[in-house]
């Protein structure tokens, strides 16, 4: 599945490894459900205290039958990224609900 990032310039190299690891891996959940589709991941930082940021992230699924959209934020980004999939799923699952 292609996963499209905007905002990557504000974090550094380990949030940006641990970013791209964990959304390719659980975009294949997804990926299941609804082929085709692309997700759009808009990461933003605030909130700087001290040596951490908080990530607040939106993401966009866009299939050709559906768009979903999402938005979470955390204090640690691989936790957010968690969030965001495993609320991508939940508006999925509810969208398809028959």
């Amino acid at each position: 599945m292609p996963i499209q990032y905007i905002g990557l310039s504000k974090l550094d190299d380990v949030e940006l490894a641990k970013l791209k690891s964990k959304s390719e891996k659980l975009s294949g959940k997804i990926e299941r459900k609804i082929p085709n589709s692309t997700i759009v991941i808009i990461v933003k930082t605030y909130k700087k205290a001290g040596s951490r940021s908080k990530y607040s992230i939106h993401a966009k699924l866009n299939s050709p039958h559906t768009r979903v959209v999402a938005q979470t934020d955390d204090w640690d980004i691989v936790k957010a990224i968690h969030k965001i999939f495993n609320k991508l799923e939940t508006e999925v699952l509810h969208k398809f609900k028959s």
